[in-house]
């Protein structure tokens, strides 16, 4: 076989590769930034230096942990559902259904929450905002 028809087929055997475990992959964690609001307020506007890198190591962490380590980790880690009912940020074009819940991911020494939907378990974390000052959900 000659080497290119060796690397087309390593290519097409690759890329086979790549969809099966792309499929079959519930416990990788990525992150979608098309939601966030556009509210000053809960956006990431505010962030300063420090935040951005502690936001930066949480996202580290949670990809290496993967979903069903931080699912089990508790919300200093890991993190805590939050009810539909519950949020006041309003979403950059969401369709979300009544019983939808939002995940919060503290960062930053705890002082703040990230906010996202997680549609039906799957690996992307849609972001739509921060919690800076406890105004973004009830927090009980």
């Amino acid at each position: 076989m000659s080497k290119a028809n060796r690397l087309k087929k390593e290519k097409i055997n690759n890329s086979i590769d790549i969809s099966q475990r792309e499929s079959n992959c519930k416990n990788v964690v990525a992150f979608s930034f098309h939601h966030v609001t556009t509210n000053k307020r809960h956006n990431f506007e505010q962030l300063e230096d420090e935040a951005i890198l502690s936001l930066f190591s949480k996202f580290k962490l949670m990809t290496d942990m993967g979903w069903l380590a931080l699912g089990s980790s508790g919300k200093s880690q890991g993190f805590e559902l939050i009810p539909l009912s519950s949020v006041k940020i309003t979403p950059k074009g969401l369709g979300l259904v009544k019983d939808s819940k939002f995940h919060s991911i503290r960062f930053n020494h705890q002082k703040y929450q990230l906010i996202g939907y997680r549609p039906n378990g799957c690996d992307i974390l849609h972001i739509i905002g921060i919690d800076y000052d406890y105004s973004a959900y009830n927090h009980g």
